[in-house]
């Protein structure tokens, strides 16, 4: 066990998660207090957007603060779909500290095309692949039945 305060860079993790999926390897280092965010790209990262999205993490990830207090954070990118960022900070998030984040995925969407803040976004598996749809067309392929 390293102590995450020690860290110079966040630990990178495998883009693929054991089956069955149930359990998060970077979610042991933390405790129930920690905040967890999990946001969706449009489209699979490619090897470079794979590689531009943990590029901005890590150098992101030993800066971040709330409240002037550093975070202890680190992030994976799970099957090449989804960035999941988890942290803790005495005394709790700030919306500045939140936004900055936001920040990050704003730049990759306006530079590279990378999106992940879609929040009208339904992810789901169909074949062994991970589709996005939008709520509506969901919603249609749940009436028509083509959902299971």
């Amino acid at each position: 066990w390293q102590d995450p305060w020690q860290r110079e860079r966040p630990r990178l993790l495998e883009t693929r998660l054991p089956k069955p999926y149930t359990q998060c390897p970077i979610l042991p280092e933390f405790d129930d207090q920690a905040s967890i965010w999990l946001y969706g790209f449009r489209a699979p990262l490619s090897d470079t957007g794979l590689a531009l999205v943990r590029e901005a993490f890590s150098d992101f990830i030993p800066t971040w603060v709330a409240h002037e207090k550093p975070v202890t954070g680190v992030f994976s990118v799970l099957e090449r779909r989804f960035l999941l960022l988890c942290g803790t900070v005495e005394g709790g998030f700030s919306g500045c500290s939140v936004d900055s984040t936001t920040r990050i995925l704003k730049e990759l969407r306006t530079r590279h095309r990378l999106d992940a803040l879609d929040r009208g976004l339904v992810f789901f598996r169909k074949d062994g692949q991970i589709l996005a749809e939008s709520r509506s067309q969901f919603a249609a392929r749940i009436t028509e039945g083509k959902a299971d």
